[in-house]
Parts: C-alpha cells; structure tokens; sequence
C-alpha cells in the first residue's frame, strides 16, 4: 500500500521492525540489544535507525550481556533526532543486492 513518503520501503530496501515489548508496551531492552545485534550479524544492513530515547537503555542491556565497548559500537548506531515515531519502530536499510 501506499507509505508516502517511504519510497525506499515501497522498493524492498527499508523497512520499519517493532520492538520487542513487554504487556505495558515498555521497552523490552535485553531483547532489543539481540534484534540489534542479529541484524548486523546478517551482513545485509547499511543502516539502523532507533529513537534517542531508547538508545542508553539499550547500551545498559549490552554492557549487561557482557558486550565490549567495541561491539557496542559496531552494532549500536548512534540515536536519532528525526522527528517521526521511533520509538514504537527500529527502522532498518538493507545494503542494495544484500549480502553474498
């Protein structure tokens, strides 16, 4: 359907994935530290985009897990300030062609 102006999810390229929640719709952060990590371990993310808002509870979630600062920041994008409604979506642009 239409998502102007979402071009870009119109052509397979981006798309918008929900939180993991819990029955409050709080922020599941631990949850959201693994969806993080799994996408960059695809190989097919160019970007991620995530609320910074949500962004500290997430690196608390990690350096809880045991992440390094290093792996963190690999995996972590740094929050952004766009003014859309992120903090109910993580929102996620795939590398053209994808991985090999």
């Amino acid at each position: 359907g239409r998502l102007m102006p979402h071009q870009t999810h119109r052509e397979g390229r981006e798309v918008d994935l929900p939180w993991p929640v819990d029955a409050q719709g709080d922020l599941l952060d631990a949850q959201a530290w693994e969806l993080l990590q799994a996408l960059a371990e695809s190989g097919s993310i160019e970007a991620i985009v995530i609320d910074g808002e949500l962004h500290e509870g997430i690196r608390e979630a990690a350096i809880a897990s045991g992440a390094t600062q290093e792996a963190i920041a690999a995996v972590l994008p740094e929050p952004s300030t766009e003014q859309t409604h992120p903090s109910r979506h993580v929102h996620v642009r795939f590398r053209a062609g994808g991985a090999s």
